[in-house]
């Protein structure tokens, strides 16, 4: 059938598990206000306090490549930019006993400026090697920025607050005090300094789109990446007496291993997602129809199944199969008009089913047998027994939906589509995936998380 009257296509937004956004967007005003903050302040650490030679020791100075070599490989995760690299190598110049002149600790202010030189010169060296223009420079100098004040935070805990006329590394360094017990204080200084860091990364950021699907991910990758920064610093610091500049390589090799991890895992995860978008789309090529219906269903279909409880693993699959509900369209001898399926005969359900099946299991094996259920009507469930998944049930409502919308989004079209759906309550469709779709679309807005 055609379109309903008035309903209009709208190009969609949303890519399968992952944010409309670039995954370390970030908003350029913010990012700036912080840059030039932190530019105010290292320029003011380095007229009170500039570096001294001792900082130039093969120490400070190795890690101060470490610093700019992990912000020249950073890993874009989700939401943020992300550089544990650099991360550690930046609380391991806080932490670590870089002596000053008369054999003094150097200052909070003078190992801040040496933080905030390595940093500049990676946001230089990021620039001439062309991986950013300039709106995207400033962009990017957020994240540098919030890395920074971590460092700051992690110096005035570590070098500047005073207990008994001593900081903290001198009684780390210069005392009989128990291992276990200095070790937990460098680890905390570690973690407030992460903590902070996070916290400017909120501010930066404009309402990061992340998807439910990813929030689990990303707390767990946080998590982890947190705990590699607060227990790594620490573990050069308190080694840096006994085996020297062999501290560093020592403890940032598992740093860097786990940094090469996640840019694989993150590179798979890309090319995975760009083929299921190809795979979705050629539906729509081969049936010169309906522009982005596969991502609206996978929008759509995500918030239904979050509504019925659906999370964590079961959600992703909800999305994928959303993804390649249509695929199955491919293995027709001949198109189905505009691609809708609302129509669809038995024989032509049951080619789809097939050929969708074969297909899923070779791009997303997890989802093939609900992608090749996702056109069979609610009534087989109470009348032959068949057990239909949840994630079919609820796309072959919304995808039903889509196509007597097309993604418009005025009330009369909504309505006229609710109640071509509520005719085939209990024999097409699920009444409770109904019943929440309809809730849905009734609200003022169904788009953000």
């Amino acid at each position: 059938p055609p379109p309903m009257p008035g309903a209009r296509r709208e190009v969609g937004t949303v890519s399968p598990g992952v944010s409309t956004a670039e995954p370390w967007r970030a908003s350029a005003p913010r990012a700036s206000l912080a840059a030039a903050a932190a530019l105010v302040l290292l320029a003011a650490c380095l007229v009170l306090d500039p570096p001294s030679d001792s900082l130039r020791s093969p120490f400070v100075v190795a890690a101060g490549a470490a610093v700019v070599i992990g912000e020249l490989v950073p890993v874009h995760a989700l939401t943020r930019w992300s550089a544990p690299l650099s991360s550690v190598s930046i609380l391991a110049l806080v932490l670590t006993p870089a002596l000053g002149e008369g054999n003094q600790l150097a200052s909070a202010t003078s190992i801040v400026g040496m933080i905030g030189l390595c940093l500049l010169a990676a946001a230089g060296l990021t620039a001439l090697a062309g991986q950013a223009g300039w709106a995207e420079q400033v962009v990017i100098l957020g994240p540098l920025a919030a890395r920074f004040f971590g460092g700051v935070v992690a110096a005035f805990l570590a070098r500047g607050v005073s207990i008994g006329g001593r900081n903290l590394l001198e009684w780390t360094f210069a005392t009989d005090s128990p291992l276990w017990a200095l070790a937990l204080s460098l680890v905390a200084v570690g973690a407030v300094a992460w903590g902070v860091e996070r916290g400017v990364y909120t501010l930066i950021w404009e309402s990061p789109d992340v998807r439910p699907t990813q929030t689990g991910r990303t707390r767990r990758l946080d998590s982890a990446i947190g705990l590699a920064v607060a227990t790594s610093a620490p573990l050069i610091a308190l080694s840096f007496p006994e085996v020297g500049l062999a501290a560093l390589p020592l403890y940032l090799l598992p740093v860097a291993v786990v940094l090469v991890t996640l840019r694989r895992y993150f590179g798979v995860q890309r090319t995975r997602r760009q083929t299921l978008q190809l795979l979705a789309r050629l539906p729509q090529v081969a049936a010169q129809g309906r522009p982005d219906h596969s991502v609206r269903v996978a929008d759509l279909s995500l918030r239904v199944a979050l509504e019925m409880g659906v999370s964590g693993a079961d959600a992703e699959v909800v999305e994928q199969v959303a993804m390649l509900h249509d695929v199955g369209q491919l293995g027709l001898p001949v198109p189905l008009e505009h691609g809708m399926t609302l129509h669809a005969s038995e024989p032509q359900v049951a080619a789809m089913a097939a050929s969708g099946r074969r297909i899923a299991a070779v791009a997303s094996p997890d989802a093939a047998e609900e992608v090749a259920a996702v056109h069979t009507p609610y009534r087989r469930s109470h009348e032959l027994g068949e057990e239909i998944p949840l994630a079919s049930r609820v796309i072959h409502v919304v995808s039903a939906y889509d196509d007597l919308t097309e993604g418009a989004t005025s009330d009369r079209i909504i309505d006229l589509a609710l109640e071509r759906l509520h005719l085939g309550l209990g024999y097409e469709y699920d009444p409770e995936v109904v019943e929440i779709l309809e809730r849905l679309v009734r609200q003022p807005t169904t788009k953000g998380w």
